[in-house]
Order: C-alpha cells, then structure tokens, then sequence
C-alpha cells in the first residue's frame, strides 16, 4: 500500500468512527463500537458515595457498661495514660542532647499547636459540642457549667468555649517563653562531643 493512501487510512477512519458515535449511528462492526462507547458517567446516589467504616456494636462501649464497671475502665484508662507519660518523660530524660534543646525548641510547636486547637474551639464548634461527654458518663463526670444558664449557652458550649480559651492562653504562654528565655547551655561534656562535628 503507498504511504499516501496508509496515511489516508490513518486520518480518515479514526474521523469517520468519531463522526457515527456522535452522531448515534451504529457503527458495523460491533466490537469496534464497544472500544468507542464512552463510560457511564450517570450520578450515582450519594448513599452509594460514601463508605463509611462499620459503627461498633453500642453493647461493646463502656457506656453500656454499668456504673461500677464504667468507673474502672475510666480509671483503667486514666492510669495507663499517666504510666505512659511517665515511662516516655524519663526516657526523654537520659537523652543529653533532647535535655538541652528541649526548653528552646519545643516550646513553639508545642504552642503554636496549642493555639491553633484552640481557635479551632470557635471555629468548629458543633464538633467540640458532640464530643463534650455529659454529666454522668462514667459513672464519674460530674463538671458542673456554672453560668452557662446565664450566658444562654448549653452544657457543651459552656465548657467547649472556656477550654478553646485555655489552650489559646496556654499555647501563647508556651511561644513567648521559648521566645524571652534565653538558650541554655548544654550540659557538662555534651559541648565537647557535639562541637567537632558541628553541631553547635
């Protein structure tokens, strides 16, 4: 075949198929119109859209647990938590170089992390309101809202609210510490070992 006519195929064929599927007409060969026929692009329903993980079962949660029970699984909880932190905060503690630029460098992440959670208080509030445990969950939460009445918000808004203003006054104190207290030096001997390879 002359590469005049093989270049004629090449063009017109491809332009022609176009020309029939938008056009509606079959085309004659039906395998060639099935590698042409665009993808469904029909809206699915929104239920099908999203595939949320399995909720638990509610008779697995603590809360339906009775009360007696439901006080020491949160003591259970609380007293892992305070184990954890301790075993992690001394093993923080024999690290010589993590000692000596702790003070300096943690204080501003730290804080400004603190900050931003708590504007996220006003700025997401509904979410911090579901979260807020009501009195009586446990067995043991009884943090009462004095004022709340007074002010026209409810119980969750109540301690949403001055909580977002704590981690805000916490994390602002947090930046200007790091920011007014001078670097201290490293400890005994760490200077020595870190000068020579220029990490001081």
């Amino acid at each position: 075949m002359p590469p005049s006519a093989t270049a004629f195929f090449l063009v017109c064929i491809p332009l022609a198929a176009s020309a029939s599927f938008h056009s509606g007409r079959p085309l004659s060969n039906p395998a060639r119109q099935l590698q042409l026929t665009a993808p469904c692009r029909t809206a699915r329903p929104a239920c099908e859209l999203t595939d949320l993980p399995p909720r638990p079962d509610p008779s697995r949660l603590v809360s339906s647990l009775d009360v007696s029970t439901q006080r020491l699984a949160f003591a259970g909880i609380s007293a892992g938590v305070v184990a954890g932190t301790a075993a992690f905060a001394t093993l923080l503690s024999r690290l010589d170089a993590f000692v000596a630029n702790a003070p300096a460098v943690l204080p501003i992440p730290l804080g400004l992390a603190f900050t931003v959670a708590g504007v996220t208080h006003f700025t997401l509030t509904d979410m911090y309101v579901r979260l807020t445990p009501p009195r009586g969950t446990w067995g043991c939460w009884q943090v009462p809202a004095p004022g709340a009445d007074m002010l026209g918000i409810s119980y969750g808004q109540y301690h949403t609210y001055w909580t977002g203003v704590a981690e805000v006054v916490a994390g602002a104190s947090l930046v200007l510490s790091a920011v007014r207290t001078p670097r201290p030096p490293p400890p005994a001997g760490l200077g020595e070992r870190l000068a020579p390879r220029g990490l001081l």
